[in-house]
């Protein structure tokens, strides 16, 4: 499962995006850091600064704990050609499939996803 959100026009918010959702997963989820090379100092820091069900506002102030690497090593996010990128360095790497979990407008990206691929 691959978290996904591109934006041509934007692609520090579709990043920002992802952000937001490895944000409130690892607040609630914070074992898969374990799993995802995710320092624990820093989920800790995540967890001490939002509440449970965070805020927009808890998540905007949060976004730069998370480096835009971080978050494009575990989700694949940016631009067209960068999510594609992503999708196949997972693929590289062993998985035997992307699925993907789509954040934002769902048809638009797999248009773009489909036309960019093929």
């Amino acid at each position: 499962m691959v978290a996904c959100c591109l934006n041509d026009d934007d692609p520090q918010s579709a990043i920002d995006t992802c952000k937001r959702f490895l944000l409130k997963y690892l607040r609630q989820e914070p074992h898969v850091a374990e799993h995802s090379g995710i320092d624990h100092l820093l989920v800790e820091r995540i967890r001490s600064q939002m509440s449970w069900t965070p805020t927009e506002a808890e998540l905007q102030d949060a976004l730069p704990l998370i480096s835009n690497t971080t978050v494009q090593n575990l989700a694949a996010c940016g631009s067209t050609s960068a999510v594609i990128e992503q999708i196949q360095r997972f693929l590289a790497a062993g998985s035997t499939s992307a699925v993907l979990c789509i954040l934002g407008h769902q048809e638009e990206t797999l248009r773009r996803l489909g036309r960019a691929a093929s």
